[in-house]
């Protein structure tokens, strides 16, 4: 049986390096639908990986992803036979029926890869490793973030004797991209939801302050954006890993209101911080919730 092995639609360094070392210790095919994100980008450059597109399979493994929207549209959600996820999706079994399926809440899905290499005895090749490590320093935003756990750190430790240390180059590597294409970092990492009207840009940086210099130039561009996308509510998450602090800018009252109840942001003008570093994915739901019920 033909099977491949996919992260979601235009993967993160996670999903990236998910379906990259999996394939490694699978010895199965894999490839990625879309454009990988700035991260896996850099990275892959470094490495000379490139994969092929993807074709039809008989039967796929989702690494990083058990929600519908992240399948490639080609996809057949009956032929998914292995999910693995470090997130919790309703409804996973349902969607995928076919499925083995391994979610667990730790901070990177290249959590759970690397504890299957372990598990089979089997050590990952420097690339894979190199990889799988990377995307735990990052998804944990070098383990200043509350979805970090033991496990974590322990798989990353235990990475760290086969990977070559790029962590911090690649941060930093991130960090000169996003400065110089700030515009079409903040268009690509939007992430936007119809039913609260909401829209949320996200960077994560590596030292906050040569962005906050240019707080007027991300402001236009969150107006381009809630413009074009016929959004009432936009902001910018920005966690800045070196300091362990995160940084919201937005215009929106009623953003800088939930934010500030609820994550106990303090904001000056448009800019508001608090201490402890949040993701997007941790700050969503609960600001979605708060817009439509107009609480």
């Amino acid at each position: 049986m033909n099977t491949l092995i996919l992260p979601p639609k235009n993967p993160d360094l996670d999903g990236i390096a998910c379906a990259l070392a999996y394939s490694e210790l699978r010895k199965l095919p894999w490839s990625y639908y879309g454009t990988p994100q700035l991260e896996p980008r850099i990275l892959m450059e470094r490495y000379g990986i490139f994969v092929d597109p993807p074709k039809p399979a008989d039967a796929y493994i989702f690494v990083d992803n058990s929600e519908l929207p992240g399948l490639p549209p080609f996809v057949d959600p009956k032929k998914v036979v292995e999910v693995i996820d470090h997130r919790s999706s309703p409804g996973v079994e349902k969607h995928f029926p076919n499925a083995r399926i391994l979610i667990e809440r730790v901070g990177a899905a290249a959590t759970l890869i690397g504890e299957k290499f372990i598990e089979n005895g089997i050590e990952p090749s420097r690339i894979s490793a190199t990889f799988l490590r990377a995307a735990i320093y990052s998804n944990t935003l070098a383990f200043r973030a509350s979805i970090t756990t033991e496990r974590d750190r322990k798989i990353y430790e235990y990475l760290g004797r086969f990977a070559e240390p790029v962590e911090e180059w690649l941060m930093k590597k991130r960090n000169e991209a996003y400065f110089q294409n700030l515009r079409e970092q903040l268009t690509l990492d939007l992430s936007y939801y119809p039913d609260a009207s909401l829209g949320i840009s996200q960077l994560e940086v590596f030292g906050a302050e040569p962005f906050l210099e240019r707080i007027e130039e991300i402001l236009e561009v969150l107006r381009s954006l809630a413009r074009a996308h016929k959004l009432q509510h936009i902001f910018l998450n920005m966690p800045d890993i070196a300091t362990g602090t995160s940084y919201f800018i937005t215009e929106d009252e009623r953003i800088k209101e939930v934010l500030e109840r609820v994550f106990g942001a303090v904001f000056e003008g448009a800019v508001g911080k608090r201490e402890g570093l949040l993701l997007r994915k941790q700050v969503k739901e609960i600001v979605k919730k708060n817009l439509k019920e107009g609480i």
